[in-house]
């Protein structure tokens, strides 16, 4: 049957997330409305690329296909959830004193709307049977490893590479007991996470997914860097991580 494929690039630039989530919002509901007209040609989502604002609005499009809710969540956290004054650190908040706001109140929102799709309703923006969106969220490292590079005349030169990136998969697929969500990440994982091997699933693959879109939009001087571990010469190995705008804000691209 014929499809159309839709792959979703957000940048980031502080408040443009609240407008592109705006623009989310109109695209599922059309998406939705198209999605149930007989003989209508289905579009369905299978790519989002998120940097800095745009990767929280990324994530919070996965758990809205997830849970089947086109609008409210969007609306929710950008309109109604996030607002200056809950941004700013209080006299007793514990931030790092050297930022204007306080990340900790970031987590705090994202423990109210970001939580674990427990219960899954299929959005019709996902494919049917099972489902899969691949989900890149753009990162800049804090304090880069330095890479050996090779030059034509065979010397070496060191060089630190601040662009990163990292990937998610996100879908639902069915069981005996009704929709489940079907979630991974691969080497990138919570600060503490102690598994032994480099990919994630379930909660730890979200609860990954949720902090690494918070240190996407981690914008300097505003917000603290964020501790991500990273999956590297077989260990897993912390680094820590701010705005992935400022060196890659048009995720349209990559070495793969």
């Amino acid at each position: 049957m014929p499809e159309r494929r839709l792959a979703i690039t957000l940048k980031g630039a502080i408040s443009l997330g609240a407008y592109e989530a705006g623009v989310i919002c109109q695209t599922l509901q059309l998406i939705a409305y198209n999605n149930s007209q007989r003989g209508a040609t289905p579009w369905y989502i299978d790519a989002m690329c998120g940097a800095s604002a745009g990767s929280l609005t990324a994530a919070l499009t996965a758990a809205a296909l997830l849970r089947g809710d086109d609008a409210d969540l969007l609306y929710r956290i950008w309109v109604s959830g996030v607002q200056l004054e809950s941004l700013a650190p209080s006299a007793d908040a514990n931030h790092y004193p050297n930022t204007l706001l306080d990340a900790h109140a970031l987590d705090t929102i994202a423990g109210q709307y970001l939580t674990f799709p427990e219960v899954v309703e299929r959005h019709q923006a996902l494919r049917p049977g099972p489902s899969d969106v691949r989900l890149r969220l753009t990162l800049s490292q804090f304090s880069p490893f330095p890479t050996v590079g090779d030059t034509l005349n065979g010397t070496k030169f060191n060089f630190r590479e601040y662009k990163d990136a990292v990937d998610f998969s996100v879908g639902i697929r069915q069981t005996a007991s009704g929709l489940v969500p079907l979630l991974s990440a691969n080497q990138v994982a919570n600060w503490g996470y102690q598994g032994t091997g480099p990919s994630l699933s379930g909660q730890d693959a979200w609860n990954t997914l949720v902090q690494a879109a918070i240190a996407s939009g981690s914008f300097p001087f505003a917000f603290a860097p964020r501790d991500l571990r990273r999956w590297r010469d077989g260990n897993w190995i912390d680094e820590y991580f701010q705005d992935g705008g400022t060196f890659d804000n048009d995720p349209v691209g990559g070495d793969d």
